[in-house]
Order: structure tokens, then C-alpha cells, then sequence
């Protein structure tokens, strides 16, 4: 990890933690509220839900990576590793929109040797690329030490779904 942090330091949720977020979907950019709203079970681990405007999340920290059961209101099973340093691989179940379905995912987390240009502190660089029904979806992620998710976009079969952009926390 370097510098003597665990890596909980990628995103330290804790209870009533919100951030604020610019979401793009098309031509439409809102801010995006999430908060830490309450905990719930991911795997064999106790996790945190947080709320937003996409749809509810719950995550939790099993060792060194992040994992999700559930991301904006789609069920992984077993849980999507979605943080980690190194590389992660997953099949299991995706439940979305009343439809279960086998998925795979490869996650690939590298430090950056630059440091966020606005916060200063260093940053993860993570790619998760899912496969589901013929379809690919590429999510791409920076997170900042201390601070947690600072960008996010998505993109299924190469037409990007959304942009997400930190704003800053209350």
C-alpha cells in the first residue's frame, strides 16, 4: 500500500458519510447525493448501504478489496469485487430489472505515480470490464486516498452510460 495505509484508506466509509457528485447520463448533468444511509450483509462481511439517485449500493471491505452485493439497484452473486490493487476475476449471477443472468468480470486496480491535480493526495486507477448477455460494459474508476471515489464513467459496448465527477463532501 505504501505510506502505511490499509486499503479501507481507498474509501473510508463509515455511517452518515455523504458525498456529492456531477452525473452525466446524455445530455442531462445533475449533482448526485450519496450518503451512507445503514448497513447491510455482502458476503459474509457487515457493509454499508449508500444511497444515490442511480439506485442503492452496498458494499463492504473483505481483506483488501472492495465488494459490492448489490450496485445502483443490480444484485451480484457472489459479491463484484469493484476495488482492488493487483487484478480480480468474478462469475457468478446478475440480477437487473427482473432478470437473473450469468456475468463475468475482470478488475484491474494501479496506483497512479501522479497525485490528484485538486486534492493532492494519490489516486487508484480501477477497471472493471463485465461481460452479460453478449454485451460488454467497461466501468472505469479513480479513487483518492482518504477521499474515496473522485471520477467514474461507464460504457456498454462502447456508447458511454453515464459520468460521474466528485464534488466534494458536506
Amino acid at each position: 500500500m505504501g505510506c502505511g495505509k490499509g486499503p479501507t484508506s481507498w474509501w473510508p466509509l463509515r455511517a452518515s458519510m455523504s458525498q456529492s457528485y456531477s452525473l452525466e447520463r446524455g445530455a442531462t448533468t445533475l449533482v448526485a447525493p450519496w450518503k451512507v444511509t445503514g448497513r447491510a450483509a455482502v458476503g459474509s462481511e457487515l457493509g454499508y448501504v449508500v444511497a444515490s439517485p442511480v439506485g442503492d449500493s452496498v458494499l463492504a471491505w473483505q481483506g483488501d478489496r472492495l465488494v459490492a452485493s448489490q450496485l445502483a439497484g443490480t444484485r451480484f452473486v457472489p459479491p463484484l469485487p469493484v476495488l482492488v490493487e493487483g487484478e480480480a476475476r468474478w462469475h457468478g449471477t446478475v440480477a437487473t430489472a427482473g432478470r437473473v443472468e450469468e456475468g463475468s468480470a475482470v478488475v484491474k486496480g494501479e496506483q497512479s505515480e501522479e497525485r490528484h491535480p485538486v486534492l493532492g493526495v494519490r489516486t487508484l486507477q480501477v477497471v472493471s470490464t463485465l461481460r452479460l448477455r453478449g454485451h460488454v460494459c467497461v466501468v472505469e474508476s479513480v479513487f483518492a486516498d482518504r477521499v474515496g471515489l473522485v471520477s467514474q464513467s461507464q460504457r456498454t459496448d462502447d456508447v458511454l452510460d453515464y459520468r460521474l465527477t466528485y464534488l466534494g463532501s458536506p
